[in-house]
């Protein structure tokens, strides 16, 4: 194994702020996801504008999509924080 890598792994290894912030990442990503499809599931229009259903729940769900990617990236910046930190503290 390179030593970069090692180096990588030892850091994320010692610093249990970096380890939370990759698994608060990526699980905001998917409550994300989740409760947008949870509050939408049985979103349905009535009437003459019913075959416009399928284009609303696209663009929330494209939204709430977005969201959560930038969840996911807002967490691992904070990943990156706190692994570069850590990383000066122990080397």
């Amino acid at each position: 194994m390179p030593n970069w890598l090692l180096e990588i792994i030892a850091v994320i290894a010692f610093s249990k702020r970096t380890q939370l912030a990759i698994l608060f990442g990526v699980i905001a990503f998917f409550s994300v996801n989740l409760f947008g499809s949870f509050m939408f599931h049985d979103f349905g229009l009535q009437g003459p504008i019913k075959g416009l259903t399928d284009v609303i729940k696209q663009q929330i769900d494209g939204r709430y999509d977005k969201v959560a990617w930038g969840a996911l990236f807002a967490f691992w910046g904070v990943a990156i924080t706190f692994y570069n930190k850590d990383k000066k503290r122990l080397w």
